[in-house]
């Protein structure tokens, strides 16, 4: 199971701790998220 939506809803869990960690690369890491989150919209119609 490694479609891109099972790996968002993972990612974005493990992005927390990893932001945590990483420090100054969580921006990075939250900058990934919400584009990953974005993505997720426009595939997601509402």
């Amino acid at each position: 199971m490694d479609s891109p939506l099972a790996r968002s809803l993972l990612g974005c869990r493990l992005d927390d701790e990893m932001g945590i960690r990483l420090g100054k690369n969580g921006r990075l890491i939250l900058l990934l998220k919400s584009v990953t989150k974005s993505k997720d919209k426009f595939l997601q119609p509402t």
